[in-house]
């Protein structure tokens, strides 16, 4: 302002606070209202132990479960293909490791396919639900497609990315 006359407080500028402790604690003027903490980030989707599933119950939930997520051109690791040579038992055991568990499987060397499934846990479903899988391996080409068919439609992709992950670390 003008001289002698005193500073008009800036546009915008906070009144002091008419609580004293706060001014106690140093706040003071430039106090901001504290921001709502973030919601936590709900946990990472991963397979989990699971009941078994009959085979009838898995071709009747099959059968009734649209697709919800592809896998397409899904690399194996270093030299899986090649590991299938001798048969689809080593996909299985790995799958098996991850928490995939194989209920059919069949084909010839270089191509196979496999009906697997899973209970995944995570990210904002509160119960393990159940993913379906069909793969198709090409060992030739060293990569594997297929579809993927949920309990639950929100864990589809994180199922799609859980398997992929696993495919990957498949290897000779």
């Amino acid at each position: 302002g003008a001289r002698g006359e005193p500073a008009a407080p800036a546009a915008g500028a906070a009144a002091l606070p008419s609580d004293p402790l706060g001014d106690l604690l140093g706040l003071g003027a430039a106090a901001a209202p504290v921001a709502a903490a973030a919601p936590p980030k709900p946990p990472p989707v991963q397979f989990v132990q699971g009941a078994a599933v009959a085979p009838a119950s898995f071709q009747a939930a099959w059968g009734a479960l649209p697709p919800a997520a592809s896998l397409a051109g899904v690399s194996l690791g270093a030299g899986g293909g090649q590991a299938l040579a001798g048969g689809p038992r080593p996909l299985i055991s790995h799958l098996a490791a991850e928490g995939v568990q194989c209920i059919a499987s069949g084909g010839n060397f270089p191509a196979y396919k496999y009906f697997v499934y899973a209970h995944l846990q995570g990210g904002a479903a509160r119960a393990p639900s159940l993913a379906l899988m069909e793969l198709t391996v090409d060992c030739s080409a060293n990569a594997a497609s297929g579809t993927v068919k949920t309990e639950d439609g929100a864990l589809a992709e994180p199922a799609r990315q859980v398997v992929e992950a696993a495919l990957a670390r498949f290897s000779g």
